[in-house]
């Protein structure tokens, strides 16, 4: 068995545990609002990082998505640590699986189509988490480049991604019970 299969598995886990050490940094530093928090206002006597007590006034600025998290220094730093780190760790996994299906079966325009849109969401990740509005110039503000026309296809495109995986693995299958599975987890995976 290689130790290269811990990579997929450490992925997810590296992701998830690193979004939360973020909202947890701005939660801290009440960047956001907590998450049991329903109760938004339309405005506010004090800014956010200003109060003091258990109940908080919030407005809608301050609702905590995973971006808004990750905007304001310190916790801006880290996101862009994770989702550069993540970025590397999606393009090394596509190029091991590009290998593998290349081992096992053979090179087919699916197999590179499945690397290229790959290496395409670790380049919208590595958008999403290197330009934070907050710190950007009021060029890239007027553009939303961390919103709208770049980062968003780029990264949404991991949807095709795993559907283009699921199509290379047809062959490797021996039974139809793991085909049915994996086509069942598909259009969850980019969720």
């Amino acid at each position: 068995m290689s130790l290269w299969m811990i990579l997929p598995v450490s992925l997810p886990v590296f992701i998830i545990t690193g979004i939360w050490v973020v909202y947890a940094m701005a939660l801290y530093n009440q960047h956001v609002c907590p998450v049991n928090n329903w109760v938004y206002n339309e405005s506010c006597v004090e800014p956010l990082p200003l109060q003091r007590g258990p109940v908080l006034c919030c407005t809608l600025d301050n609702i905590p998505l995973i971006s808004k998290c990750g905007t304001l220094p310190p916790e801006s730093c880290f996101f862009s640590l994770i989702c550069s780190t993540g970025s590397f760790m999606v393009m090394l996994i596509g190029l091991l699986r590009y290998a593998h299906v290349i081992e096992k079966h053979q090179n087919c325009i699916l197999n590179t189509a499945g690397l290229s849109t790959g290496w395409l969401c670790a380049a919208g990740l590595i958008m999403v988490g290197n330009f934070q509005l907050h710190t950007a110039s009021s060029s890239i503000k007027d553009m939303k480049l961390h919103n709208d026309p770049v980062c968003s296809p780029l990264f949404s495109k991991r949807g095709y991604m795993h559907a283009l995986q699921l199509c290379l693995s047809f062959p490797f299958q021996s039974s139809l019970r793991k085909i049915k599975l994996r086509s069942g987890l598909c259009p969850f995976a980019p969720l």
